[in-house]
């Protein structure tokens, strides 16, 4: 029997716990009063005191085939949150005096401390706290408990981004007996602190883990003295060079030293670690350790090697190493100091392998034969490499696989039928690649070899197949609807097509996750179907589901995730849709013709956290809907009353964060109900027929940052609600009837503004000048008010539209809403179009159809980021700025109705990418500059000028027409009547009087004509494929395709047929597949514009053949792969852009040699790799080529957003020339003193925030650049506790814009306020 007030004391600490699963009903006195026999209660034997005390909940564990599936981590983990103790520690626990043994790990005593009384309990010998929520200090009592042999506080982070810390450790070093420590995911409070040498003094230490504890710094060489230790894991807590001393704990079987940076020079100390069976040195530098593959063959116990993200050696791999005993190789991510692209001999050795991990490489070239000897492989990954050519049909062979990746690569032509053979497979992914053929049974029934093969849907035991982004075919379901275990299925994006009916699904059984759009598939069920699976997630979009609404549905009861977009569905929603779903957060059926009214009630509002109906044929009152949905888009129906819905009484506030109701037909005044929604990030109410002004409870959106009311007949003066809406990025408030004048306080109010769209109501008055206070300004759209007086000279604040300060984001997204992108419509020569996707990328400044008078201010041709400026419509006056030339990325000028006069500037020519230039209608006299694209404009864009010369029909020496019969008089020499060309005059004649002659006499039919014409262009402009008939222009040299429409493949009669090209555009287009192969024929090429398309493949190696080349722009496509080292024969590039694509791998040796380079843009791809000299300095062929630090002649280099690695500067200082560098958020390492700097003598603009690098610079250092742009953003400046002089006196230079945040210097407050 129990004491029995020890049992008392057991019932007073049930008491405050949450026992959810009623774990403890034995804790029951009445029914069980021997608490020794309690479930988690081991008494002594001999005295019957409580001596253990075992409540801990066993944390989720799974094997590595389990780990990889989603929904089955899920499941066990909401049946281990429902299991888990909560509550509180009753203080009585101390009343246990004998309590030996406590463990309360895996529970969740959420936002508390430890409790300090548990360090009276001196009689622990075992203490385990480990994942328990706790959060806070660290009691440094726990010292006290001398008697501890075992010590657990690790905390797994389940997504609450709580822990403990602790202010110092030196109380461990009271802990003399302790075998078992384990500190792993506790910080200290000062992150960086150098892990303790006492811990060298605890020798009884059997197992020691300090991983992601916040300390850092390099291993004390005393730990060598802990002989007894077997498990060491100081994985993220090691920096710098790892202490030789690890090599007396001889006993050692587990070694975790994973860094973000660390190196090992020499190697043989692990020569002495033969127990080992497992070491991790990810992240290390091993670039001197020669020996070190020598050295861990003569491990013999070693099973598990992990070097992912290292950098190894430069040296020739050795063909042969003896790893008797290894059956884990990692050698993902590995950063080698010249490029290597295959996979190394050794491995092909290592007969009894089971996993091999060689991800994210840069491995080329079909997969290798040999790795067919590796027949106990069950794990393989080679997935995010550059492989090519087709699938071997020898992987049939490893009939032990279980898990297959090989997706992201290039790979090719069929699935190999004898894939079949693989009965093992658990996990195949072939995501993301350029795969063929009909995934079919009939397929698989091919014979090859005079063998029957096996096809997909005999792999039975597969539970996830990934096969999307690529191009196979045939019906799908014929082959895998027999996979019974499958949990998940991924087919989205190729071209399947055919009819999936009920049998292709039945015995889908296991089936959680089923993504499969993006093809053109089929369903035909009956209309009372149900499925014998249970889903989680489904995605058919692009499936034919209609005409009904597909009522199975209703059935999968766990479904959290549904999109049927664009399916064919002319139903309505059944009202009991909205219960029978009960558990979805995710719900998207837009893009269909959903029509009637959602019915539902205040007791039953919709509840899921995601809602997408757009695009449909919904109507009546708007639906109600529970506080915990976020996002909501309804645009696109018919809706016609919001009151119900805003001004919802029986909840005080809603989370929801979008709100979408753009282009229904909601009516009236809008709500003032807004402040119930104080969440709201983004409001779109555009589109439909809302009345009088913007309600002032729409002032209390403090966190708006995206408001659309345009296109309403919204009335009265500006917004005064706008005024605490401080946080707005994008305001529309255009196509309205709003009058009266812009307020002076907009420019203070809405600092952070980057679209502004007043355009189409009845503002008049002044352009205030504090509008300029708007220096994020990217659209600036007034056209069509009242607007009257002087343009301000003071636009050239809006430091958003100068190139230097451009953005590189592709869009404009909310901060707080990351996936939401902005979308504005922009005016361009007279048609809207909707910007999204790249609108981060575009500038505008419409201020046409206003009563604005004056000069055009010099000041705004100084926005040479601008793309597109309108100033049509006005009164303007006085001559076009000649500095207009400046404006080089204009690629849209109207300046027509207005009152300009003088002559075109002859620097508008510079204007290279200009598209649309209309000047139409002014008193602009004289010659029209003669430029690559201004002959090529309309006539109509001249006209109701005293302009001469092309594209004008009149001639300048005599500013008239030259007629056809003058010229004939000429050539005929005056003699003779030729009775033909008699009768063509006189039908010439009639012709010009019937047509010609009133267009020239009046000016509005003229107009109108040019008008006509210039639609037609225009119309044509926009449609279909690049049309055939342009290969019949086989001399062509020029052939400009800039912002069009087309669509489809470039064709390869393109680069065929063309062959005396010399400047080809095809930028901003929707061509889509590979770059052809005959862009080779292309000899005389000068100029290639690609970007701005969708294109996709590798880039395209037959560039190295094209070695005229001086532009190349492939800009903002969807190419993958290495970048080939054949662009280093293009010795004479200038201008290489190659960014925004998911190119990967090292920057190529190769391109060193391309002295010629002024520009490169490697920026926002997937490149890493270390960017050094030693990097540089060895090629695979024995060649030698230049470094990026010889490319001498380069002005401008971006960088950003890669993987690129080592330190820069030992490359890029000596860059004299340099006057833009951007490296930004790459994973840069290491020290940069003042010898790395001293040749950027040119520098002006200096990105390089978010890496790891050191400035190491003498207190008074003074550079030998001059900057206006600097940011250094997590950089450490303050390693020396100091900052150099240069930053306290920065004020008195020309910098305009200084970013130093997170830059690790305690005078850094100091800094900012000198600076400030």
């Amino acid at each position: 029997m129990c004491i029995e007030s020890e049992r008392e004391t057991l019932l007073k600490l049930k008491h405050h716990l949450i026992d959810s699963s009623n774990r403890l009903s034995s804790w029951n006195a009445s029914v069980h009063s021997n608490c020794c026999q309690w479930d988690g209660i081991v008494c002594n034997n001999i005295t019957s005191h409580v001596a253990e005390l075992h409540l801990h909940t066993p944390v989720p564990s799974f094997s590595f085939d389990e780990s990889l599936l989603e929904d089955v981590y899920d499941e066990a983990y909401e049946e281990y949150s429902r299991s888990r103790f909560g509550g509180e520690i009753n203080p009585c626990l101390v009343d246990l005096k004998h309590l030996s043994y406590l463990d309360l790990s895996g529970n969740l005593f959420q936002y508390i401390p430890i409790p300090s009384f548990i360090a009276t309990i001196t009689s622990l010998t075992h203490l385990d706290l480990s994942d328990c929520g706790f959060m806070g200090t660290i009691p440094p009592q726990i010292g006290n408990l001398s008697n501890l042999l075992y010590l657990d506080l690790s905390y797994l982070d389940f997504g609450t981004h709580e822990t403990l810390f602790t202010k110092n450790v030196h109380w461990l070093s009271s802990l003399s007996k302790l075998c078992y420590l384990d500190l792993g995911n506790t910080w200290s409070l000062g992150e960086g602190t150098p892990i303790p040498s006492f811990l060298g003094s605890m020798t009884t230490l059997i197992h020691l883990d300090l991983s992601n504890s916040g300390f850092m710094g390099n291993i004390p060489p005393h730990i060598g003295n802990l002989s007894n230790l077997a498990y060491l894991d100081l994985s993220y807590a090691v920096n710098g060079t790892i202490s030789s001393q690890i090599g007396n704990l001889s006993n050692l079987l587990y070694l975790d030293l994973r860094s973000y940076y660390s190196f090992i020079g020499n190697d043989d100390w692990l020569s002495s670690l033969s127990k080992l069976e497992y070491l991790d040195l990810g992240g290390s530098n091993l670039s001197q350790s020669f020996q070190l593959l020598h050295t861990l063959q003569l491990l013999s116990s070693l099973k598990h090697l992990h070097l992912s993200e290292c950098t190894l050696p430069r040296y020739n791999q050795p063909s042969f190493l003896n790893f008797s005993s290894l059956l884990t190789l990692d050698l993902s991510q590995i950063s080698y100091p010249s490029t290597i692209s295959f996979i190394p001999k050794w491995v092909f050795g290592l007969k009894k392998l089971v996993s091999l991990f060689l991800y994210n490489n840069y491995i080329e070239g079909p997969i290798p034969d040999s790795l067919r000897n590796l027949t106990l492989l069950e794990n393989l990954d080679l997935n995010e490499n550059s492989l090519s050519s087709s699938i071997p049909h020898w992987l049939g062979v490893l009939s032990h696989l279980k898990f297959l990746d090989l997706s992201r690569n290039n790979l090719q032509g069929n699935i190999p039928d004898v894939l079949g053979n693989v009965t093992s497979l658990v996990k195949f992914d072939l995501s993301y690649n350029e795969l063929s053929g009909n995934l079919t049974l009939d397929y698989y029934v091919n014979k090859v070899d005079g063998e029957n093969p096996k096809s997909l849907g005999k792999h039975s035991s597969l539970k996830v197949l990934t096969l999307s982004s690529n191009q196979l075919g045939g019906n799908p379901f014929e082959s895998i609807g027999s996979l019974s275990k499958l949990l998940y299925l991924d087919i989205d994006d190729n071209r399947f097509q055919g009819v999936v009916n009920e049998s292709h699904l039945e015995n889908l059984i296991c089936l959680r996750r089923f993504h499969a759009s993006g093809n053109k598939l089929t369903l035909k069920v009956h209309r009372n179907w149900h499925p014998t699976f249970q889903l989680t997630s489904l995605d058919m979009s692009y499936w034919q589901l209609g005409p009904h609404f597909p009522l199975w549905t209703h059935s999968q009861n766990e479904l959290q995730y549904l999109k049927m977009f664009n399916t064919g569905i002319l139903d309505y929603i059944p009202h009991y849709f909205w219960k029978a779903c009960y558990s979805l957060e995710y719900l998207n059926l837009s893009n269909n013709h959903i029509h009637g009214k959602i019915r539902n009630s205040m007791s039953n509002p919709i509840s899921f956290v995601v809602v997408d109906l757009s695009s449909n044929h919904l109507h009546g009152k708007l639906p109600f809907f529970s506080s915990h949905v976020k996002w909501l888009d309804l645009s696109g129906n018919s809706f016609s009353s919001m009151y119900d819905f805003l001004c919802y009484k029986q909840i005080k506030t809603f989370d929801l964060n979008l709100l979408n109701l753009a282009s229904n037909n909601l009516s009236g005044e809008i709500p003032d109900c807004w402040i119930q929604w104080p969440e709201l990030i983004i409001v779109n109410l555009q589109s439909n027929h809302f009345v009088e002004n913007m309600p002032l409870s729409m002032g209390s959106l403090v966190w708006l940052e995206s408001l659309n009311i345009g296109n309403n007949s919204l009335s009265g003066t500006f917004p005064t609600a706008l005024k605490k809406n401080n946080n707005l990025i994008s305001l529309d408030i255009g196509e309205n009837n709003l009058s009266g004048s812009i307020p002076t306080w907009i420019g203070e109010k809405l600092p952070r503004i980057k679209i502004l769209r007043l355009r189409s109501n009845n503002f008049s008055g002044h352009i205030p000048n504090c509008i300029c206070d708007m220096i994020f300004l990217q659209d600036f759209d007034l056209a069509q008010n009242s607007l009257c007086g002087n343009i301000p000279k003071c636009f050239n604040h809006f430091s958003a539209m100068l190139q230097k300060n451009k953005s590189t984001d592709l869009i404009i997204h909310t901060q707080n809403i990351s996936s939401q992108a902005i979308s504005i419509s922009i005016w361009i020569k007279g048609k809207s179009y909707l910007y999204n996707s790249i609108l981060g990328l575009v500038t505008n400044v419409d201020l046409s159809n206003n009563k604005l008078s004056g000069e055009i201010p010099r000041e705004i041709t100084y926005l040479d980021g601008l793309i597109y400026l309108n100033l049509s419509k006005n009164q303007l006056s006085g001559q076009i700025p000649p500095s207009i030339g400046n404006m080089r990325l204009l690629e849209s000028i109207d300046l027509s109705r207005n009152q300009l006069s003088g002559e075109i500037p002859l620097t508008i020519s510079n204007l290279s990418f200009l598209s649309n230039l209309d000047l139409s209608h002014n008193h602009l006299e004289g010659k029209i500059p003669t430029g690559t694209q201004i002959q090529s404009f309309e006539a109509s864009h001249f006209i109701g000028n005293d302009l001469c010369g092309p594209p004008l029909p009149i001639n300048c020496s005599s500013n008239k027409q030259i007629s056809y019969i003058e010229r004939s008089e000429r050539e005929n020499g005056g003699h003779g009547v030729n009775w033909f060309f008699v009768s063509f005059t006189l039908g010439f004649i009639v012709g010009f009087w019937i047509i010609i002659a009133p267009l020239l006499i009046y000016r509005s039919w003229r107009y109108a004509y040019f008008c006509f014409l210039d639609n037609i262009w225009y119309k044509v402009h926009h449609i279909g494929p690049i049309p055939d008939g342009l290969r019949n222009l086989t001399l062509l040299e020029n052939l400009d395709l800039y912002k069009n429409s087309f669509s489809y493949f470039i064709p390869n009669w393109l680069f065929g047929v063309l062959s005396h090209l010399k400047f080809l555009d095809l930028s901003y287009n929707n061509l889509q597949g590979v770059i052809p192969d005959a862009l080779r024929n292309l000899t005389s090429l000068v100029e290639l514009d690609l970007s701005n398309n969708k294109l996709e493949g590798i880039f395209p190696t037959c560039l190295g053949k094209v070695t005229s080349l001086v532009k190349l722009d492939l800009s903002f496509n969807k190419l993958k792969g290495p970048i080939p080292t054949s662009l280093g024969k293009v010795a004479s590039l200038v201008n290489l852009d190659v960014s925004l694509n998911k190119f990967e791998g090292p920057i190529p040796t190769s391109l060193g040699k391309v002295t010629s380079l002024v520009t490169l843009d490697l920026s926002y791809n997937q490149l890493s790799g270390n960017l050094t000299l030693d990097y540089y300095g060895s090629n695979v062929d024995g060649e030698h080529p230049k470094s990026l630090g010889k490319l001498s002649s380069l002005r401008v280099i971006r960088l950003s957003s890669n993987q690129l690695g080592g330190n820069p500067f030992k490359s890029l200082g000596s860059l004299s020339k340099l006057l833009y560098l951007d490296m930004d958020d790459n994973h840069f390492q290491g020290v940069v003193d003042e010898s790395h700097l001293e040749n950027l003598t040119s520098l002006k603009e200096f990105y390089a925030s978010g890496n790891k690098l050191t400035l190491n610079v003498g207190r008074h250092w003074n550079p030998t650049f001059k900057l206006t742009h600097l940011d250094m953003s997590s950089w450490q400046l303050g390693i020396l506790d100091y900052i150099p002089h240069y930053f306290w006196e920065i004020k008195k230079f020309d910098l305009e814009n200084l970013y130093l945040s997170s830059v690790g210097s305690a005078n850094f407050s100091l800094l900012s306020a000198r600076i400030g």
